[in-house]
């Protein structure tokens, strides 16, 4: 995460050098309204020790959204105040103006309601376990919700620990989110509760794809086939963590176009490997044309490791079959 100290007068500068024995190796640079742009798309962290009101028109042309946005922080010039301006949460602003204060021997000023009001964060402690937020939008709305109240209604159907501020229920219609890898919770209702308020599905990612393809299938074909799979199963195209298939298809154009569009590991195994996982669907002609009994299903089994559980049996479309495994949860903490 590289960051940028950014200064005006030569007293910023000298704040900026005392900064480097927290930050080795950060960029230490006069201030230039023109450069700014270009380390908006480098650095991880932009330290401004000026006035927060030259800050605030420099970055403003500059703003997206607060998955991408990069820290922003504002010292004075005597390095009293660490103000959190930008990215408190996911971009680490507000970690960093702690680190600076701490450092410095000054203070630091957060001002995001859930630090303020010392509850956790909801994004922040999503992205800590691992699970992935589909609508940005609804995430404020929520938050709010969980301000004013003091308490978050969570529906889980994983095992994993809640703070303390956020409250278990055993019905999904009761809850604020919902923590699931089915697209619609309600779909397999036969009556869908009238909500008063909306929620906020978090996709744990712990759906692994096993995938055979013919030679020469393309990536719209596949990713047709899998999305479609996926949809009728009731399964959340987002859960979906990594893809796997047999050593001959490893570099199947199609195959490795679709896994490089969503970022998603592709693992492989040899017919020996696979012919070794027993309970799965077998086919002659993917025995004669691989040595393997079956691809898809016993693919998605090993890549998903021990304990997982096959929810998507081999699916035939077209030139592409699919399958899916359900991963046994765990958390990953994301430095």
């Amino acid at each position: 995460m590289p960051v940028a100290l950014i200064y005006i007068t030569d007293t910023g500068r000298s704040l900026a050098e005392k900064l480097t024995g927290l930050y080795p190796g950060a960029q230490v640079m006069k201030f230039a309204s023109e450069a700014v742009p270009a380390l908006w798309e480098t650095h991880g962290r932009l330290v401004f020790i000026m006035a927060a009101g030259i800050v605030v028109r420099t970055i403003a042309p500059l703003l997206r959204d607060k998955k991408k946005d990069p820290a922003v922080v504002v010292l004075d010039e005597k390095g009293k105040f660490a103000v959190s301006l930008l990215s408190g949460h996911l971009g680490g602003a507000n970690e960093a103006a702690r680190e600076i204060a701490a450092f410095l021997g000054g203070k630091a000023v957060i001002t995001t309601a859930s630090d303020v009001n010392h509850l956790p964060s909801l994004d922040l402690w999503a992205r800590d376990n691992g699970l992935l937020i589909e609508e940005w939008e609804r995430v404020p709305r929520i938050g709010t919700r969980f301000l004013d109240r003091g308490t978050l209604y969570v529906y889980g159907e994983i095992d994993i620990p809640l703070p303390g501020a956020f409250q278990r229920v055993g019905e999904p219609a009761r809850a604020d989110v919902l923590i699931t890898n089915r697209e619609d919770i309600y779909r397999e209702s036969s009556s869908v509760p009238d909500r008063a308020v909306e929620q906020l599905y978090l996709r744990p990612r712990n759906l692994v794809l096993g995938i055979g393809c013919n030679s020469g299938t393309p990536l719209d074909e596949i990713e047709e086939a899998v999305r479609g799979v996926l949809h009728t199963y009731n399964l959340a195209f987002s859960s979906v963590r990594s893809l796997a298939t047999i050593d001959i298809k490893a570099q199947e154009p199609g195959l490795v176009a679709f896994a490089e569009k969503y970022s998603l590991p592709l693992a492989s195994f040899t017919p020996g490997e696979l012919n070794r996982v027993p309970g799965v669907m077998k086919s002659e002609a993917v025995f004669r044309a691989t040595g393997a009994h079956a691809v898809s299903e016993p693919a998605a089994l090993l890549a998903a490791a021990e304990g997982a559980l096959l929810v998507v049996p081999k699916q035939k479309v077209g030139n592409a079959t699919v399958a899916a495994a359900e991963q046994k949860y765990y958390t990953e903490k994301r430095n």
